[in-house]
């Protein structure tokens, strides 16, 4: 190759090793007439393989027009053809002439924790019009994601930030700095994030800033963390409750003593006096051991931090899961008993007609008439019979739980949607509100089989973000696609019982079955109207011992407690009787009406055991979902129901 061909082939390659391996952030070209910039990405870069990504970005017009484009968003793999890893989130947006509009996006990154990418991997934003022709465009390298424990720390200056990381990382023992060092990872955030989610990749949050500066949107995203299983540790010194106000801040502020983790939700908050203390810097040493993961043990603890925040939402789910089981549409496959029955009466039928009635008739001959046609007709009845059951219509199911504590009116939620059609199409599903985060399973074809994997595989395809969340999908005849939502929903209300041993219901939402469980007793409320008040002492009530403690046999499963519990005395193995008696009950009870006593079946039966931090709970049945769930153009056979569920730290 001659010295003039050699040049441009290696000004190629080097522009593709700086694209791929060195370059951290793909800014807008220029002459781009949007102008796009990915602003941050996780915290500060940092991200775990348990949680979406923070994803947010600046988009601006650059022009004097007002401009109107699609925004898509997504993770590619340089490696296989800038292939997108997971589906596209798109928005659609209007611009006037040079304004800027901030974007934030809880984005599917499928890069194994850990895993060096080389630069292979990118997050890559695009403006296109209607034409698909690109308007602007930015692009970020995915980093390796963190092993270890993720701290983010919200700070009033960068001296107060410095401080706390010094305490931190260099308050405890020589022998310990090194695995301390090795084992955190510190984010300081000069801009709190106004959206939950963006937390929940952070074992802690630590807050050192004044509240007045953070605005309700911060606050309330805050507090959402910490409802989902983070560690939220105030400091006060730099940080100053308000003296008036409703939000979570006044409620569990003052009540929080000095040094002592109390639960809220599904995680625990912490008060300090001074980044100084002896109280603060005991706190991370010697390091935390990780809490136990929820879902393990014969009655697993449900305690858990916001770096298994996935993990949680799926224990969240598996009560949504044992709503659809229940309520949603069931989806019946013919047993083998009745096949084989089917098959039997086949059987004996050809046997009678060809080698009783045809000898008997002396015509063995139209036996070659008579097999064929029973044949035929044996298959057309069975295939009559087989889809008896079979939807006739496109179905909707939508199950929502919601988890909330007793002195505030937001709640994390999680919703299961499941969408079923009687015959080959392509649909598009709509979720009405904010979504947080979405997965789906794959299509799985008609059939006896409820279980749903999560992968990264099962990430929902491209879909549209905004006031609406959008996506399509192609379902097979008589199949169906499960979809999961992660969201939130502030109540007019909450479910609170006074000093004189009253329980309010000031949700705003009726209960057609509610309930309230404590270490003795569990109280039947049947329905709970609205605005209601009910005297616990003089509502139908249960041992709880008698109502708690069964061990099925997999793939049995009842749903898990929606709180955690330190430790629990193992028990002796049931014996052979008493398992199948178990066993019978359970299966007993999917052909009977559904009952809330179904969702405390499988907690530990000793209630001074489980009942610690968490005093009591709530369950309230409505009919009344989260997210209004729709397939636009179709009007498809729709179940909708949500369990409300509410831990009481303080129990009159």
């Amino acid at each position: 190759m001659s010295r003039r061909n050699l040049l441009p082939a290696i000004l190629f390659f080097l522009f593709i090793f700086v694209l791929t391996g060195f370059a951290p952030s793909l800014r807008a070209v220029p002459g781009d007439t949007i102008s796009v910039r990915i602003q941050q990405f996780g915290l500060n870069g940092l991200y775990t393989s348990a949680a979406p990504p923070w994803v947010e970005i600046v988009v601006r017009n650059t022009t004097d027009q007002p401009q109107s484009f699609q925004l898509s968003v997504a993770e590619l793999n340089l490696d296989a053809g800038a292939s997108p890893t997971a589906g596209p989130a798109l928005m659609r947006m209007d611009l006037a002439a040079g304004k800027e509009r901030l974007v934030t996006i809880p984005l599917n990154v499928v890069a194994p924790n850990g895993r060096p990418t080389f630069g292979t991997e990118v997050i890559y934003a695009e403006a296109s019009d209607a034409n698909g022709h690109a308007l602007g465009r930015s692009g970020r390298r995915v980093p390796p994601g963190a092993d270890g424990q993720i701290i983010a720390l919200l700070c009033n200056s960068p001296a107060t930030c410095g401080m706390i990381q010094k305490s931190i990382l260099f308050g405890g023992r020589p022998d310990e700095e090194p695995r301390i060092s090795e084992s955190l990872h510190l984010a300081e955030l000069s801009e709190p994030p106004a959206a939950g989610w963006a937390y929940n990749v952070a074992e802690t949050v630590v807050v050192a800033t004044p509240a007045t500066k953070l605005s309700s949107d911060q606050r309330d995203a805050l507090e959402l963390y910490l409802l989902r299983g983070g560690t939220l540790v105030l400091l006060d010194d730099q940080f100053s409750i308000p003296q008036a106000g409703a939000d979570f801040l006044n409620v569990y502020g003052p009540r929080v003593p000095e040094g002592r983790l109390i639960p809220v939700g599904a995680g625990h908050i912490v008060r300090f006096s001074s980044i100084a203390s002896d109280q603060f810097r005991r706190f991370f040493h010697p390091l935390k051991p990780p809490k136990p993961a929820p879902g393990g043990g014969e009655w697993p603890s449900r305690y858990s931090g916001a770096s298994t925040w996935f993990g949680v939402s799926q224990i969240i789910a598996s009560e949504s899961s044992w709503l659809r089981r229940r309520l949603g549409t069931s989806f019946d496959f013919m047993s083998f008993l009745s096949l084989l029955l089917w098959i039997m009466t086949y059987l004996i039928l050809a046997g009678v007609v060809n080698f009783v009635i045809l000898r008997w008739i002396r015509r063995p001959e139209l036996g070659w008439v008579t097999l064929p046609a029973l044949a035929v007709l044996f298959s057309v009845a069975l295939y009559l019979y087989s889809v008896r059951t079979h939807p006739k219509n496109f179905g909707l199911d939508e199950m929502t739980v919601y988890e909330m504590d007793s002195r505030s009116t937001l709640a994390s939620s999680v919703s299961l949607v499941r969408v079923s059609a009687p015959v080959k199409s392509e649909l598009r599903l709509a979720i009405s509100g904010d979504v947080e985060c979405s997965r789906q399973a794959q299509a799985l074809p008609y059939n006896g089989g409820d279980v749903v994997t999560s992968s990264p595989e099962g990430l929902v395809g491209a879909f549209h973000m905004g006031k609406k969340w959008e996506t399509q999908m192609r379902l097979r005849r008589w199949s169906f696609r499960d979809f999961q939502f992660e969201g939130h929903r502030r109540f007019a209300g909450r479910v609170y019982r006074d000093a004189a041993g009253l329980l309010h219901n000031g949700t705003g939402v009726g209960f057609r079955q509610a309930m309230v469980v404590d270490k003795q007793d569990v109280f039947l409320l049947d329905q709970f109207p609205s605005g209601a008040v009910v005297d616990l002492a003089h509502v139908p009530r249960r041992d709880y011992a008698s109502e708690t403690g069964r061990r099925v046999s997999p793939p049995r499963s009842y749903p898990n407690t929606p709180f955690g519990y330190n430790f629990a005395k193992p028990l002796s193995a049931p014996s052979e009787e008493e398992q199948k008696k178990f066993d019978d009950e359970f299966d007993a009870t999917l052909d009977q009406p559904f009952s809330l006593l179904e969702m405390i079946r499988a907690w530990y039966p000793k209630g001074d055991f489980l009942f610690d931090d968490t005093k009591a709970v709530f369950f309230g049945l409505s009919d009344q979902a989260a997210d209004s769930a729709a397939l636009p153009g179709l009007r498809p056979d729709r179940k909708a129901h949500s369990l409300i569920v509410v831990t009481f730290g303080e129990w009159p």
